[in-house]
């Protein structure tokens, strides 16, 4: 659509990343940055944050390739199964037109409130089977 080669675009969304990446190292200081692998292929990234009171999802994005696999689900599980057992709510922004919203309302995630073009959705500790 821009008429940019493919040279350009590369360049493009190299810039787009580092300016992002910096934003987010200078907002979220003891976040962390991980790829996510899937049969040791370079799949999507991850940025998490942990703090005292939540666990914030700052960015989870899988390449097209992937989606459909259940390795967003899979890496969703396993962070809500952090925040359950550190009984801490587990939380981030989606786009409002975003249509993994649907797996989140799946997996318990609720919308908070509006944010401009996103909604921030939270999903609360649930309590252990046992208790």
């Amino acid at each position: 659509m821009t008429g940019w080669s493919e040279k350009q675009v590369e360049e493009f969304l190299r810039m787009q990343f580092r300016l992002q990446h910096t934003q987010w190292r200078q907002n979220y200081k003891k976040a962390k940055f991980e790829i996510i692998l899937y049969n040791n292929v370079p799949a999507g990234r991850l940025y998490v944050d942990r703090r005292k009171d939540d666990i914030r999802i700052i960015d989870i994005v899988l390449l097209p390739e992937f989606r459909g696999k259940g390795i967003g689900s899979k890496i969703l599980k396993d962070l809500i199964a952090e925040a359950d057992q550190k009984k801490l709510p587990l939380n981030f922004h989606v786009e409002m037109n975003n249509r993994a919203r649907v797996l989140y309302e799946r997996l318990g995630f609720k919308k908070i409130r509006d944010v401009g073009m996103h909604f921030f959705m939270e999903r609360p500790p649930q309590p252990e089977k046992n208790e």
